[in-house]
């Protein structure tokens, strides 16, 4: 009988018998790999679920993010509108002043404000 090497572990393997080590019983060298083949297989199906549903939630942010940003420039845009009607200070309705206020909520007021008046 010759030893091979093993592709597994290194090792080396009988030509066609090798006793088991999780079942001590003398088993044929293919029957006994088996069992590590199907644990591989369970692994990369895991690995695989993983990454789905990783790619799954990265889409649903992506796809998301122009909805968040819609929102929050049409909260902006309301902001703006009732800071213009009671007439504590003036700033222009525009989409980038919009989606600022959204974004940012009040800091965004101010800077929006410091910057309109006193830095442009």
């Amino acid at each position: 009988m010759s030893d091979t090497p093993s592709p597994l572990y290194g090792g080396f393997l009988v030509k066609e018998i090798i006793i088991c080590a999780a079942s001590k019983v003398k088993l044929n060298a293919s029957s006994c790999w088996k069992g590590f083949e199907m644990k591989k297989m369970d692994l990369q199906i895991i690995i695989g679920t993983v990454i789905g549903v990783l790619i799954i939630f990265a889409l649903i942010k992506i796809i998301s993010l122009p909805f968040w940003l819609l929102k929050n420039s049409i909260i902006g845009a309301i902001i703006l509108y009732v800071i213009n009607f009671i007439g504590i200070f003036t700033i222009k309705v525009t989409f980038i002043h919009c989606l600022i206020v959204g974004v940012f909520g009040v800091p965004g007021i101010v800077v929006l404000y410091i910057y309109l008046n006193y830095l442009k």
